[in-house]
């Protein structure tokens, strides 16, 4: 019986590795630019367990997070509230572990409420040889 392999994605730019997708509108809307390194990980960790459970809502402890990239609970807290500002994040507090929530880049918002655009930076930017 022959095993069936799955197709490489044509998108990963590293085709023999683990890979996963980042939203194009953390970059292009400027909002990668306004997180703390603190935000810009623990978003790249939550990516990566959502990519892993295959869905945007998930649980896991504080201290599982930490193991991942570092950031204490502490702080994780703070970083939580940044994110949630940007609607960026949920956390579901009454549920043990807490559950994490994605929201879609669609409803990211600034921290005074104002939709990011789709791109700030000009398509023609980006296929400059």
């Amino acid at each position: 019986m022959e095993e069936k392999q799955k197709p490489k994605s044509k998108r990963n730019p590293f085709p023999d590795e683990p890979f996963y997708f980042v939203p194009i509108k953390l970059h292009d809307s400027g909002l990668a630019r306004e997180l703390t390194s603190a935000d810009f990980k623990r978003y790249s960790t939550l990516l990566r367990l959502a990519n892993y459970h295959q869905k945007n809502s998930f649980q896991a402890t504080l201290e599982r997070l930490e193991e991942l990239d570092g950031i204490a609970p502490r702080t994780a807290h703070d970083v939580h509230a940044r994110l949630g500002e940007h609607k960026m994040l949920i956390v579901e507090r009454h549920t043990n572990p807490y559950t994490y929530v994605l929201l879609l880049p669609s409803e990211w918002r600034s921290r005074h409420g104002v939709p990011y655009p789709a791109s700030k930076i000009p398509r023609s930017y980006w296929w400059q040889s």
